[in-house]
């Protein structure tokens, strides 16, 4: 993983001791929520990062006022940090989680939040034994239509968060593991020869997405072989059925020769919810083909599990969900998985 970059005094230091305090602040009751949120999603990356014996002396201590003006003003400094460059994934994962519970306690200032960090490209990017970090990425449904989101999203890939699709840190309670599976599809290139052209695929690479199958059923076969029949389909169906592909694990070939360069194509990082099925993560420009697991979604709910809530439902939101990878950091691999 790369390095934090530089940052001034007062900074990640500063950022952990005043949601120490702030933790250790909040009533009994309904708050309590809060502060196992902070303790779970935005101290224990940041002691992680700083290391559980840092020295914060130099934090200043937080500003006496309302729980939602305090969590306001922290969510406020870590986006100020997240803007520099080359940070570590611990600062995303806890600038999501403070954008959550802005979201959740005090919706109206979500847009302030967004405003801070405009100016980043959209990305994805992979928490090494974490969750999926979005940044400015648009959330849709199947059709299109936008869904709720934060500026900072921490979507959760080991399976056990009880805030799905967010990330509440249980990556770190369960030990998830994003080693490669030994045992998964192993990468292998199958040809499928028809008249017009050839269509190639590797099941190794396959995030199970369900584009090809769900869209174009007469060439692509979920349940028979072979899985494609070129002769199916028209041709400019084929290709607009294999430029879809999430993965990468589609490519066709006319004469020949492989229209790589017609398939991969520079799209803005995305995340749509495809009904009954997977989130892939869109955007190839610079960054790598990755590949994910295919789970089970319903965007309904998933699309409620992210409009604001009371601070009893804060723990409350539960969508199965895994998300398809998009780019990530030099660390480790993603997980792939048959």
């Amino acid at each position: 993983m790369k390095p934090a970059a530089t940052m001034p005094a007062g900074g990640l230091a500063s950022l952990l001791a005043e949601a120490q305090r702030l933790a250790a602040s909040v009533d009994s009751g309904e708050q309590t929520l809060i502060a196992e949120r902070l303790a779970h999603s935005v101290i224990r990356p940041l002691e992680a990062e700083r290391g559980a014996s840092a020295d914060t002396t130099e934090a200043v201590v937080a500003e006496k006022g309302r729980l939602d003006q305090r969590l306001f003003k922290l969510a406020q400094r870590a986006t100020r940090l997240r803007l520099q460059p080359e940070l570590s994934t611990a600062l995303l994962e806890a600038t999501a989680a403070l954008h959550d519970l802005i979201a959740n306690l005090a919706p109206a200032r979500l847009p302030a939040l967004a405003r801070l960090q405009a100016k980043l490209s959209p990305t994805i990017t992979i928490a090494a034994n974490g969750p999926y970090l979005a940044t400015n990425v648009a959330l849709t449904d199947w059709l299109g239509v936008p869904l709720p989101a934060r500026p900072q999203l921490a979507l959760c890939r080991c399976g056990a968060s009880k805030l799905k699709p967010l990330c509440d840190g249980s990556h770190v309670e369960v030990g998830f593991n994003d080693a490669k599976d030994p045992n998964r599809v192993a990468e292998r290139r199958d040809s499928y020869a028809g008249q017009q052209l050839t269509v190639l695929d590797n099941r190794g690479l396959c995030a199970h997405s369900g584009f090809c199958t769900g869209r174009l059923a007469n060439v692509f076969h979920l349940d028979s072989a072979p899985f494609v029949t070129p002769s199916g389909g028209r041709m400019d169906e084929i290709i607009r059925a294999v430029r879809a592909c999430p993965s990468g694990a589609l490519s066709y070939a006319i004469d020949d020769l492989e229209a790589r360069a017609q398939v991969d194509q520079a799209r803005e990082p995305a995340i749509e919810v495809v009904q009954g099925r997977a989130l892939p993560g869109h955007g190839r420009g610079s960054a790598r083909r990755r590949r994910g697991s295919a789970g089970c979604a319903q965007p309904g709910r998933i699309a409620r599990a992210l409009q604001p809530l009371s601070l009893r439902q804060v723990a409350e939101q539960a969508v199965l969900q895994r998300h398809a990878p998009v780019r990530q950091l030099p660390r480790s691999a993603p997980p792939e998985r048959p």
